[in-house]
């Protein structure tokens, strides 16, 4: 490399020189001869001649001959004496250095490609300090630590901990119970006795509560409803039709009817009229009825297995209850006594009857029981079918 960088000086030192020459030939005037062939007219004055020819004074006007014909210079002839550079064609570019002059490779990328001199030692480029750096002959290096107190090999004989175990939240530690200190009361003095003895205060009398007693089932020991449902005996009585409705078939229809409503005083009330459509319902197992006005839903069956009449009625106050009749039909009437009736948040006792007067007509009689036993009406509803 450095052999090339001499060979290029010289080749520029050379191609100067030569440029030298070629603009020196050009700015010496050409004389003519007998024999036309141009004869130079003076030889060029070589730099720093003690005896230069007197050139023309900057002002003459040139002589025509025809022997020789003027030419005017294409450059300005220095004065005698005056040493001319080089032209610089680019500055800092391709000058000429002098003579003697080194110059220096060029720099392309610094500390990159750079020859050292003869006799440099380059230490390697260091990557990634304490990466893969190699230590010097005789240095011991230490392993690194991936993690502090966690898989640290400790140094022969010395003696580490058992981890810290932490309490299992689950085990609750034992407490001895704390001794119960009974304190020392010295007893009270004596009272000292009377001349007159104190009157006894009567004893008043400690109401001790008990609790509601726990209604008992009929049996002993009885199933459960599920497992009842799967005995033999019950799946042959449920499968069976309730033939016990057929007595009440005549209800089936459309009704019109009139409600009144009787008061404690004996005066009565008329709550208006309205229609009732009384038709056998889930799977002919019951008899529903209900009036036009969604205010009074009532159900009638026949329970196979107790043997009764049953009759369910809601009304719009609200009020409900469960009637049940052991008599049944008697004639043309059955009479039901409520199991439990609630009515505006009381509990009742209640009787409902039903007369059935012609194929046309029946009605539907409600009473109350009163606290000296007797029977008061609350509301009767005539019916007769359309």
């Amino acid at each position: 490399m450095k052999s090339r960088f001499i060979a290029l000086g010289l080749a520029m030192l050379f191609l100067a020189a030569g440029t030298d020459r070629s603009e020196a030939a050009h700015q010496a005037p050409l004389s003519v001869g007998t024999d036309a062939s141009p004869v130079p007219a003076a030889s060029a004055t070589p730099a720093g001649d003690a005896s230069p020819s007197e050139p023309e004074p900057p002002n003459a006007t040139p002589t025509a001959s025809p022997l020789q014909p003027v030419r005017r210079p294409k450059r300005s002839t220095p004065p005698p004496g005056f040493r001319t550079a080089p032209p610089d064609p680019a500055r800092n570019a391709r000058s000429t250095p002098p003579p003697g002059f080194r110059t220096a490779a060029p720099d392309s990328k610094p500390y990159r490609r750079m020859t050292p001199r003869p006799g440099f030692r380059t230490a390697p480029p260091d990557r990634l300090p304490n990466a893969r750096a190699t230590p010097p002959p005789g240095f011991r290096t230490a392993p690194p630590d991936p993690l502090p107190n966690a898989r640290a090999t400790p140094p022969p004989g010395f003696a580490t901990a058992p981890p810290e175990r932490r309490p299992d939240p689950r085990v609750t530690p034992f407490r001895p119970p704390s001794p119960k200190v009974t304190p020392v009361v010295a007893p009270p003095p004596p009272a000292r006795p009377s001349a007159v003895p104190a009157p006894e205060a009567p004893a008043v009398p400690t109401a001790i509560p008990t609790a509601r007693p726990t209604p008992r089932s009929i049996a002993p020991e009885q199933p459960t409803v599920p497992d009842s449902n799967d005995d033999p005996r019950v799946q042959g009585i449920i499968r069976r039709p309730i033939r016990e409705l057929a007595q009440i078939g005549w209800m089936a229809g459309t009704w019109n009817a009139r409600s009144v409503e009787e008061r404690g005083d004996g005066t009565t009330r008329n709550r208006g009229t309205t229609t009732y459509v009384f038709s056998p319902t889930m799977k002919g197992r019951y008899f529903f009825g209900a009036d036009g006005k969604a205010r009074d839903y009532i159900f009638i069956t026949f329970d196979p297995f107790a043997r009764h009449w049953v009759l369910v009625r809601f009304e719009g106050n609200p009020s409900y209850g469960i009637w049940i009749s052991d008599g049944g039909w008697k004639g043309n009437r059955i009479e039901f006594l409520s199991n439990f009736s609630f009515a505006n948040g009381r509990q009742y006792r209640r009787r409902l009857t039903i007369i059935h007067k012609d194929p046309r007509t029946f009605g539907i009689y409600n009473e109350e029981q009163l606290p000296t036993g007797g029977w008061t009406p609350d509301d009767a509803v005539e019916l007769t079918k359309q």
